[in-house]
This record gives C-alpha cells, structure tokens and sequence, in this order.
C-alpha cells in the first residue's frame, strides 16, 4: 500500500499536514498534529496512520512493536513505510470511543469493569517489566523542575516533599509507564499515545488513572471533570490492583495512593498558563498538598 508521493512529500517536508489523505483510493482524515507540528494523526476505516519526520515516527513504531512483544495491549501496526525525511505506520483501531468518552456519555457504572480489566492487563504487564530511571530523569520527566520554575514562591516546599514521597516509594519495583495514563488514552482494546513514556516506581500509571479527574473543576474552568468515580469504584479498583500487587510480591499500591496522587498533581500542573483557570484550580491543589502533607 502506499500513495501518490509528490504532492503528499512536498506539504510534508513543510509540515503543513493536509486535512485528508488519500491512499490506494482510501482517505484517512487529520485527527491531530503532534510532535511540535512535525508528526500528525490520521483516522482511516477502522485504522489509524502516524506520519511525519522519520525520527519522531521510527521512535514511535519501535517503541509501539517493544510494548506489543512486552505484552501490553496496543494497536497492532499492519503497515509502514518511509521515504526519505518522512515516514508513516499504520495501526489497528483499538475502539471508537476511549473511556473518557464512554463515561461522559453515560457515566462510570456501565462502563467501569470493562475499563477496570483493561487497567488490570496493563498492570500484570507491567509488573513483568523492570526500567529504572535516575531520580534526575525521573523528575524531569513529570515536570517537578517546570512546577519549581513557573511557581517559586512554593519550591522549597515542593522539593521537601518530593524527597519525602520518593523515600516513602523507595521500596516499590520500577517499571515501564506510560506517563499520561488516564480514561481518554485508554479503549475497550488497549492503550494509545505512549509519547510521555517513562520509568517510573510500579503504581505511577495505576494511581494516575482514577485521579486524573480530579484535576479538573465541576465548573468555570476552560476543562472540567465530565464524570467522577464513586467511592464504591476506587475500593474496587485498589482491591483488584492490589491482587495483582500480591501475586507478584509487591507492596500493594493501594497504600501509596497519596505519594502518586502528588507525583500526578506535579505533571497536571506544569505548562498550564493557556488555560489560568484550570492552572488556578490546580495550583490550589498543589498548595493544599504542601499544607497538609501526604495525609
């Protein structure tokens, strides 16, 4: 399969992706751009076709082929090719809607044990996976630094309590995550857009999928919370990851709760100065964690 390459490799090579491409007689629609304007998202007949600079795209399909050897649940590539500069892959859809969709649509009750098995196949493959991170990389990569530098006036506090939680953790097993684990990168069929990718201590992903959307105001924000988990739910999902915690001798996840809620609650923050009322909601978090500690 491949397509009529002037026209295409002429817009590409200025990254001004088109609306729709067609190839072999098929079009495939512009779903996103990514990668600071340099890769983009195509939605096809029940596919998905990442294109863009070589680089940014090989790194994409070598990292999406290591998870599926790996165990993890994601889209299955059925085609690539590059040329040049520029490549593309293309992947099976793994569902119409994510979760985030599923649970606005119609709330978290009739959608919650599909969306728990698919956390619960992620959190045995990870558990067969071990990647450490240096502290430094680590802290980096959900953004601790950025928090520091955008909000000052809290840096001491926020670098005490770091180091608290990452001794508290100190215990816990590292593993391959997917660094933005939450209801819309996750579909009845698997896991998409694992591009903030990371090692991270085992419960970082499992946590950060049932607290993102806490993160987000009922109201008055340019982003709110269109659906909640009841307290009902959160026991069940703690109880079935930490089973999954037990058979494979780990402490249980379920007791670290509030160390990964405040790692997340970092990430959530940083880089949120388009949306101030959003940033402002999730700055008063911030502040009532330092004020409170972990408890």
């Amino acid at each position: 399969m491949w397509l009529a390459l002037s026209p295409l490799w002429l817009t590409l090579s200025k990254m001004k992706f088109k609306d729709v491409l067609q190839i072999n007689g098929k079009d495939y629609k512009l779903v996103s751009v990514q990668r600071g304007e340099e890769t983009a998202v195509y939605k096809g007949e029940n596919t998905f076709l990442r294109i863009g600079k070589k680089r940014e795209i090989q790194k994409q399909l070598d990292l999406q082929v290591k998870l599926f050897n790996l165990g993890f649940k994601v889209p299955k590539i059925i085609n690539q090719k590059g040329e040049g500069d520029v490549m593309f892959f293309e992947e099976r859809s793994v569902g119409e809607e994510h979760f985030g969709e599923l649970f606005a649509k119609s709330g978290t009750e009739k959608h919650f044990d599909s969306f728990l098995q698919v956390v619960e196949e992620f959190a045995h493959a990870q558990a067969r996976v071990n990647v450490r991170e240096s502290l430094k990389s680590f802290s980096q990569k959900i953004m601790l630094e950025q928090v520091a530098l955008e909000f000052s006036e809290i840096k001491p506090k926020l670098f005490e309590l770091f180091e608290r939680v990452m001794i508290n953790l100190e215990n816990l097993p590292w593993t391959l995550s997917h660094g933005d684990f939450n209801p819309h990168n996750i579909y009845p069929n698997g896991v998409i857009d694992w591009e903030n990718y990371l090692g991270a201590p085992f419960g970082y992903d499992l946590v950060s999928a049932v607290e993102h959307v806490s993160f987000f105001p009922e109201k008055n924000a340019e982003f709110v919370a269109e659906y909640s988990f009841t307290e009902e739910q959160k026991l069940v999902y703690f109880e079935t990851l930490d089973r999954v915690c037990k058979k494979r001798g780990f402490l249980p996840v379920s007791k670290f709760k509030n160390e990964f809620r405040f790692l997340r609650l970092i990430w959530s923050l940083a880089n949120m100065g388009a949306f101030p009322k959003l940033q402002s909601f999730r700055y008063k978090k911030m502040l009532e964690v330092l004020e409170k500690g972990l408890a």
